[in-house]
């Protein structure tokens, strides 16, 4: 038999059973953060055959983009994760630890590129999307040599100075968008010890001082969207599960 992979639904139960919201109704902070970015960059990109209602487009419009002060929230929590992770590559490189080292550059290789399609307000796709879709990123051809660098450094100290490079890149793709008082992007001694770090702590502050929705304010500032908490393909391909977590924001 032939199966033509063509579902018969409504418009409402689709979004209900893809995204989680309800499209009759204003979509809440919560729903916004629990949402895969995945999810949201299929909702982007598909194409729509026939929409005589025009409701479908409509809503697409309307998630064509965080609203403004979450975007906000989750450039701090990107610059946090960055920010706890950044010395790491010289603490576990100097104890003889190469394998940690390479693994923490590897991630933070991940996260600087998570900012940096936050930073182009564009949702991340699949993981196997994701190198990808950041080669489409108008940043990509700059930024893309120093991640190789960093990831095929052969010791600490140059996966060290390189991730700074990258660092300090971002640092300024942030100022440009002028969402923030300009920061002057440095890299400083981490704690007086012998590896050095971007000033992360203050585009974090500058970030969080242009949150006005008292709404945004309230939220855990540890906690970022469920792309930032979780990475489990398990429950990212499951809306159900992300649902459940909207606890965490209470």
């Amino acid at each position: 038999p032939i199966h033509h992979m063509i579902e018969i639904t409504t418009t409402e139960k689709w979004f209900s059973e893809y995204l989680g919201v309800d499209i009759n109704q204003p979509i809440s902070v919560k729903t916004w953060l629990t949402i895969p970015q995945q999810r949201m960059a299929t909702l982007q990109a598909g194409r729509i055959y026939h929409d005589d209602l025009g409701i479908i487009t409509a809503f697409r419009d309307k998630m064509r983009w965080y609203p403004h002060d979450i975007w906000l929230y989750l450039l701090v929590n990107q610059w946090k994760r960055i920010d706890q992770d950044a010395p790491f590559i010289g603490r576990s490189g100097s104890v003889g630890d190469a394998l940690g080292s390479n693994l923490i550059a590897a991630r933070l290789v991940w996260d600087l590129m998570q900012l940096g399609f936050l930073i182009n307000k564009t949702y991340i796709p699949y993981h196997k999307w994701f190198g990808s879709a950041f080669e489409l990123l108008p940043i990509a051809e700059k930024i893309t040599p120093i991640f190789h660098e960093i990831l095929e450094s052969k010791t600490w100290q140059n996966r060290e100075k390189h991730l700074n490079k990258a660092c300090m890149f971002f640092a300024e793709e942030q100022n440009k968008l002028g969402i923030t008082p300009f920061v002057i992007p440095e890299i400083k001694n981490f704690h007086n010890r012998p590896f050095n770090v971007i000033n992360a702590e203050q585009f974090i502050e500058a970030l969080q001082s242009q949150i006005k929705d008292p709404k945004i304010k309230a939220l855990p500032s540890y906690l970022g969207s469920i792309d930032q908490i979780c990475d489990n393909t398990d429950v990212l391909d499951d809306i159900e599960k992300c649902i459940k977590f909207r606890s965490l924001y209470t």
